[in-house]
């Protein structure tokens, strides 16, 4: 009687087994079987005071990427479009701007207006493999800057007009992160730098540089 109640239980034992083998089995299929496809969008406030007088500069992006299948899908192609407003303002004197009487204003007031839009190819490269449940990640690539410029201008009250200017520059981007997994995708926040060349004519030789925070969510299939 002992021996069968010490057989069943082996029983017991076994199929257990067999059965948490074979849903773990079912599980890493299912991870497996991913389509590697990935849709992101994020919020983005940089700060560009290090690199040049704009000031703080809202804006966002949204993102599709390719998992690559090798490496436990550590590594992704990213395609980003997103856009960037930034803001500055100041004074300045000049001795060739004179009123309708002929005589030279004490100074004049400016305020420029920066669209950014941009398109970032990137690679990213996550430490751990793409089920794990956090995650750390770095990314880099090239960039293309489609660029607005807008610029006010006034005298003791006399409107200059607007001027303004576009041009289309290459860039890059990098950053480095943390993620989440929650529900189909993951909840991420980073540190993000960004820089292209801004030497338009009412700017001048400066730059669109800046060093930002990004927060955002991208489900991966």
């Amino acid at each position: 009687m002992k021996s069968k109640k010490i057989i069943l239980v082996l029983l017991i034992i076994g199929a257990l087994a067999t059965h948490n083998t074979m849903a773990a089995e079912t599980k890493g299929e299912v991870k497996n079987n991913l389509l590697g496809i990935s849709v992101g969008a994020r919020m983005v406030v940089s700060f560009s005071q290090i690199f040049s007088k704009l000031g703080v500069t809202p804006g966002g992006n949204i993102e599709v990427g390719y998992l690559l299948p090798f490496i436990e899908k550590r590594l992704a192609i990213e395609l980003a479009s997103g856009y960037l407003w930034a803001n500055a303002k100041g004074s300045g004197q000049d001795q060739r701007l004179v009123s309708s009487e002929g005589e030279v204003y004490e100074g004049y007031e400016w305020e420029l207006i920066q669209h950014q839009l941009i398109f970032t190819l990137q690679i990213k490269g996550r430490i751990f493999p793409i089920g794990k449940k956090f995650n750390t990640y770095v990314y880099a690539g090239p960039s293309l800057y489609l660029l607005w410029s807008v610029v006010k201008a006034n005298a003791e009250g006399n409107d200059f007009g607007t001027n303004t200017e576009r041009s289309t520059k290459p860039g890059v981007s990098c950053g480095a992160g943390v993620e989440y997994k929650l529900g189909p995708g993951r909840l991420f926040g980073e540190i993000l730098m960004a820089w292209s060349p801004l030497n338009h004519d009412v700017t001048g030789d400066k730059s669109t540089g800046n060093l930002g925070l990004g927060f955002g969510y991208i489900a991966v299939f």
